[in-house]
Order: C-alpha cells, then sequence, then structure tokens
C-alpha cells in the first residue's frame, strides 16, 4: 500500500506546474502531455485546485494562467518557504476538511509516509487540545500535524513541544516581528492572547520513542466571529492582533525552518531543551508573576521562578517553600487570566 495516492500526485504535480508557470498560460493539452491523463480529467482536477484557492484566468487556444500563488498549506506552495537545509515538510498532504489532522497523520504513519511527513488541513471538526479538550478550527488558521520517525529516549519526549514552542515564538518574531510569548507548558500568546497550541503524541517501545505525532494549531487569519465570545478576551488570531493577512504557508515554513535544526540537534546530538532554556525563559509570559497551576482537581498558588532543564516548572508558595510541578496548566496570573 503507498501511503499517498494517484489523485492526490496528480493534484500535486497539476500545481506544482503551475506555480512554476505562474502568470503564464498552460495549455489543456500541455498538462494532459505532461502528466498522462485526459484533458477532460485535467479539467476534473483543476476543479479541485480552485476550491482550495486557486485563481485562473481561461481564454481560448491558450489555455490557463494562474494569476497569483494562493494561501494554501499545500506541499508546492510551503516549499517555496523552506529553507535549503530544512528537510521536515518537503512532503505535504493537503485536505479541505478532516476530523483531526493528528487522525490523519497516524494513518499515514501506518501506509509508510517517511518522516517529516507533514498534514495540513483548511478546517478541522475535531481539532485536540490539552487534557482533551476541543480546539476551534475553522477556516483561516494554520492547522499542521508533523510526523516525526526519528528514534529518541522516551525520558527525552517532552521536550519536543517545548522546542516547538521556542520554534514557533522565533518564527513569529525572525519572520514577522511579531513580539510573541510562551505560555508554560505549550501555548503561544501574542499582546497576552492565545493564538496557538501545541501537542504531541508520542508512541514508544518500553523505553524507546519510534515515532511523534506533533500537533501545532494556529490561528492566522480568524476573525473575531470565528472565535466563541467567550474566548475572546484570552484568544485571538494574527490577523485581530495585527491588521493584516498571512500566508499560512509562510508562517507554515517559518515554523518548520526554526524547529528543524532544534529537532536534529535533539536526536542526533542530545542537546534538546538544555540548548534553548536560556531563550524560552526570555520568552516565558509569566516568569515571576503570581500564578495559579491547574494540577488534577486542585489548584495550587505560587511564583513562578523558572522551569528546569526538563521543561519542569518551579514555583515558590505563599509559604515560601520551592515546589516542582512537572506537568499542569496555568489557569491564572496576576496580570494575565487566561
Amino acid at each position: 500500500m503507498t501511503w499517498r495516492s494517484d489523485t492526490e500526485n496528480i493534484r500535486l504535480h497539476l500545481a506544482e506546474l503551475f506555480i512554476e508557470h505562474l502568470g503564464e498560460p498552460l495549455s489543456g493539452e500541455q498538462l494532459s502531455r505532461e502528466i498522462g491523463i485526459s484533458r477532460t480529467a485535467i479539467w476534473k482536477h483543476m476543479e479541485y485546485l480552485t476550491e482550495i484557492g486557486f485563481q485562473f484566468d481561461a481564454a481560448p487556444r491558450r489555455g490557463y494562467t494562474l494569476k497569483e500563488i494562493p494561501d494554501c498549506p499545500l506541499q508546492p506552495v510551503v516549499v517555496r518557504y523552506l529553507k535549503n537545509s530544512t528537510t521536515l515538510g518537503r512532503q505535504v498532504t493537503h485536505r479541505s476538511r478532516v476530523h483531526s489532522t493528528n487522525t490523519i497523520a497516524s494513518e499515514l504513519l501506518s501506509q509508510g509516509a517517511p518522516h517529516g511527513t507533514a498534514v495540513t488541513a483548511d478546517e478541522q471538526s475535531g481539532g485536540r487540545g490539552r487534557r482533551g479538550r476541543s480546539w476551534i478550527s475553522p477556516f483561516g488558521g494554520l492547522w499542521m500535524s508533523l510526523l516525526l520517525t526519528r528514534p529518541l529516549p522516551l525520558h527525552r519526549a517532552g521536550e519536543i513541544t517545548l522546542l516547538a514552542g521556542v520554534a514557533t515564538a522565533r518564527a513569529l518574531e525572525h519572520t514577522f516581528g511579531l513580539p510573541a510569548r510562551i505560555k508554560w507548558p505549550n501555548d503561544i500568546l501574542l499582546h497576552q492572547k492565545k493564538i496557538c497550541g501545541i501537542l504531541a503524541e508520542i508512541r514508544a517501545d518500553g523505553e524507546n520513542v519510534h515515532s511523534v505525532i506533533l500537533g501545532i494549531g494556529m490561528n492566522v487569519n480568524l476573525t473575531e466571529n470565528d472565535i466563541l465570545p467567550e474566548l475572546r478576551n484570552k484568544a485571538s488570531s494574527l490577523q485581530m492582533e495585527t491588521g493584516q493577512r498571512f500566508s499560512r504557508a509562510e508562517v507554515m515554513g517559518a515554523i518548520l525552518n526554526e524547529f528543524n535544526p532544534m529537532y536534529t540537534e535533539l536526536v542526533e546530538n542530545g542537546g534538546g531543551f538544555a540548548k534553548v532554556q536560556e531563550e524560552w525563559l526570555s520568552l516565558c509570559a509569566h516568569l515571576g508573576d503570581w500564578i495559579e497551576v491547574q494540577l488534577g482537581t486542585e489548584r495550587k498558588r505560587g511564583l513562578c521562578l523558572s522551569i528546569d532543564r526538563n521543561g519542569v516548572l518551579l514555583m515558590k508558595m505563599d509559604n515560601g517553600q520551592e515546589i516542582r510541578v512537572p506537568s499542569g496548566e496555568i489557569v491564572a496570573s496576576e496580570t494575565i487570566c487566561y
């Protein structure tokens, strides 16, 4: 069984041809000859490209001209934004609407999809957040799952989401000039509002991780109407915070460009989070704040001191006792409520 269907391969080939010849007419005969299918079949596949945002001008005896590259995280669009050294995201499977990109990535893993394959979608109906919460995923967001299959000791697996957080914040700042911050353990904030969540599904045999599905969901071009009324005081999007639209493919490429060397350092040299711990702390949205952390059914309040090299939160309680919090969720702080 191949992990990618003939239909998807044809559509990717067709999209690549039009992007390579942006602004130039391509006739049905040319396309039919290049791809090896009938002109009628070409037209049916072009209908799909139109549905996901490709805009064509058609002229008799000249053919079809792609007017501009669409805002769609499709493989031939995403790879335009990848550095030559970036190997992750070279293979992208895109869907218009799915239940969850993580579910699709899991299916592709079982079908032999290679390391670094990404799954993207325009919409998710069943996106997942931390602690089993649903993640609202309408059109306009970047909904992505990344398949990682390099061997890794199980005790290092938690570093992947920490690295992804730094990579995402760094990408927003370096590429787009946006002052993103990290809310422990894996949320990205902009102007004190959540714009992105990160979740990793770990698969291991004994003490060795054999695969990770890294899910990143970012509110890119969402509008206020896309955010539930009860969340508008604590959730936002890049567009809402800046008044500008962003290319989802460019945002995806920027994140992958930053995450790729961090992940390689982790699996090949064992460097991992320790290499970027100081940067994480400089990006932390609540360092030095009084915070409340939800631990199961219990809440603890204390001063946020730091996180250690394993991503464990260090807090100082009201009575002066210092405690370590390996997992949990910050639900409030003195200056920001979540």
